[in-house]
């Protein structure tokens, strides 16, 4: 099932179950990954090319010089190549792949002393100066997400310190680099810049990733979904693959499931789960994000509206509201909960109409 259904179904269209066509989601497109490789190789991007480019120059010298280039190219190439013509793209895909690029740049880098030329002395300047652009990128979210976690911070001064110092850090080592690489001083520009990449990872990095993670905290919205559907099953209805996980650990193990996409054929199948168990609760995935609030003020303040939808309840426009999806209406359901994640997720719980008018 595993080989056939997510391997080789990924590549051709094979004869499966709804739930079981794994190329449904996170469709691929044709060049994606080539398009998006520079974004994958940042910050360096300019020193892979550059070293693509010394292997090509370098491609006469003796076999036993080029073997770690031959072995680099047939770790990413060929993966390159199999994913770009898959069904499903992600960019997490492409991680094993970069092992070959790293290996690209060890071997540019080991004689990148005595063998450099002007384009090798451009792509380390030009990789300092994304570095620095990088730091000025990363003191930005510190200091948005810092205002929007920063009453529930634990560890104010860790927060400030870690992320002044690594800022610090990182800027110094990206001069350094420019100083070092403007005298011909190769590999001390390449160790200041993995000096500077480390200090943004482990200093202001580590600290917005603790608070960007509690965007992600689906285990409070499976908990709460749990406390919400006690008593009652649950249908799960176009799930995907994270929606299943989080509701196996969290809320509940045995629940029904009509698998997506949402289609006539799917809702008329969700009509017919609630007609034989008509108390059933439905949840589903809500399209878009909940903005947090210092993003929403950070668009208002460069321009962009939010999206805002009257609440019929109130009459008064509000910019996360969601009226109850077509669908839903159709099948006979309102929503009775929702639930959202600052810059997350949003989930709606719906309830039947008879059974609400039944209690």
């Amino acid at each position: 099932m595993f080989f056939w259904n997510n391997l080789v179904g990924r590549f051709a269209h094979v004869d499966a179950p709804e739930e079981l066509q794994y190329a449904a989601a996170h469709r691929n497109t044709p060049g994606k990954y080539l398009i998006e490789l520079p974004a994958y190789l940042w910050p360096w991007t300019l020193l892979v090319l550059a070293a693509a480019r010394g292997a090509w120059r370098r491609r006469q010298e003796p076999g036993d010089r080029r073997s770690m280039v031959r072995f680099a190219a047939a770790v990413f190439l060929p993966t390159l190549c199999v994913l770009s013509i898959a069904a499903t793209a992600r960019n997490i895909y492409l991680a094993p792949a970069l092992a070959g690029v790293a290996l690209l740049l060890g071997w540019w880098a080991e004689d990148l002393e005595t063998a450099h030329d002007r384009w090798d002395l451009r792509a380390l300047r030009g990789t300092s100066i994304l570095l620095l652009l990088m730091v000025a990128v990363v003191a930005a979210a510190v200091l948005i997400v810092g205002r929007e976690s920063w009453d529930g911070l634990h560890a104010r001064a860790a927060y400030a310190a870690l992320s002044l110092s690594g800022l610090i850090i990182a800027a110094g080592c990206s001069l350094w680099s420019l100083r070092a690489a403007a005298r011909g001083q190769l590999v001390r520009a390449l160790c200041a810049l993995l000096l500077a990449y480390c200090a943004l990872l482990t200093g202001p990095a580590s600290q917005i990733y603790r608070s960007v993670d509690t965007w992600q905290d689906l285990a409070s919205i499976g908990r709460a979904v749990a406390h919400d559907a006690v008593d009652r099953q649950l249908i799960l209805f176009a799930p995907d693959e994270t929606t299943r996980a989080f509701v196996d650990l969290y809320t509940a193990t045995s629940v029904d499931l009509i698998p997506g996409p949402i289609t006539p054929k799917s809702a008329d199948r969700l009509r017919a789960h609630l007609a034989a168990t008509p108390r059933s609760l439905v949840l589903t995935q809500l399209p878009g994000r909940t903005e947090s609030r210092t993003l929403r003020e950070l668009k208002d303040w460069l321009g962009p509206k939010p999206r805002t939808t009257t609440d019929p309840s109130t009459t008064t426009p509000r910019p996360d509201f969601d009226p109850t999806p077509g669908w839903a209406v159709a099948a006979g359901l309102h929503i009775a909960h929702r639930y959202a994640l600052p810059n997350g997720r949003r989930y709606a719980l719906l309830d039947s109409d008879v059974a609400t008018a039944s209690r």
